[in-house]
């Protein structure tokens, strides 16, 4: 599966959105692209493109808003959701098979990565018609939500904190994992060493035992640099079987206060 990069210039984004469920919706445009949308939403007076992702009727999966930033597509309900948006006015028009596909194996990407099992369409959680009477909104959630297959999966959170032994220091919470990690790293940036380790029997005092909500803040990244105020800085994270074995992985922005 191909996601589009798209080079979207937004405004004063919210960096706290961590993902639980996901929202369809249909652009009531038979034909827009992701720079159509982020114009169309600029023009409203928000941040810009208010949806995390936009699929086209060719299938093609362009990417709106990074998916830890907070949507602007459901009035009430843009907080730890993700946006997806079809191409399209589907109260009168009938969905490509190709489109429809696509949203099935993306809405399985994002439900896999971050353990999600609510898929709504816009108007069962906002005043909306949206995403019309013949968006195949049943269809695409049972070919989702019916796939039995053990999910592993990170949720992520945490913030910054100032002066922390002296230095300003990050946070990092793992609010929850699936059953089969035993294990987590964390890096910053593109940092070459890990930052963050949790594990069910920590091997040493350098290890975090892993546990729902559990939490280390650090002050000195890849054991050496420091972190900046009022930067933002992305953690990658990585979660690891009994094996050994990558099974799930996520990433959060964070941001040192002032």
């Amino acid at each position: 599966m191909k996601i589009n990069k798209s080079n979207l210039s937004f405004k004063n984004l919210s960096y706290s959105n961590n993902p639980q469920s996901i929202v369809l919706h249909h652009a009531e445009a038979s034909k827009c692209s992701i720079e159509d949308i982020h114009k169309w939403h600029l023009d409203n007076g928000w941040a810009g493109c208010g949806y995390h992702y936009l699929v086209r009727k060719d299938g093609s999966i362009w990417r709106g808003r990074p998916e830890n930033a907070v949507g602007s597509h459901v009035s009430g309900f843009n907080q730890n959701s993700l946006g997806i948006c079809a191409e399209g006015s589907y109260m009168k028009e009938t969905m490509p098979e190709v489109q429809k596909k696509t949203i099935i194996d993306l809405c399985k990407y994002l439900c896999n990565k971050y353990g999600i099992n609510k898929i709504y369409g816009h108007r069962e959680v906002g005043a909306s018609n949206c995403p019309g009477v013949n968006y195949p909104l049943e269809e695409i959630r049972k070919a989702v939500l019916s796939d039995k297959e053990t999910k592993s999966y990170i949720k992520l959170d945490g913030g910054g904190y100032v002066n922390y032994n002296g230095a300003p220091g990050i946070n990092l919470i793992i609010r929850d994992y699936s059953a089969d990690i035993t294990r987590v790293f964390a890096w910053v940036d593109s940092d070459k060493g890990s930052s963050w380790a949790f594990d069910i029997n920590p091997p040493n005092g350098n290890y975090t035992k892993l546990l729902k909500n559990t939490s280390k803040i650090i002050n000195i990244r890849n054991g050496r640099d420091t972190f900046s105020k009022g930067t933002y800085y992305k953690i990658k994270v990585k979660g690891y079987n009994k094996d050994g074995k990558i099974v799930a992985e996520n990433e959060i922005m964070l941001r040192i206060p002032n």
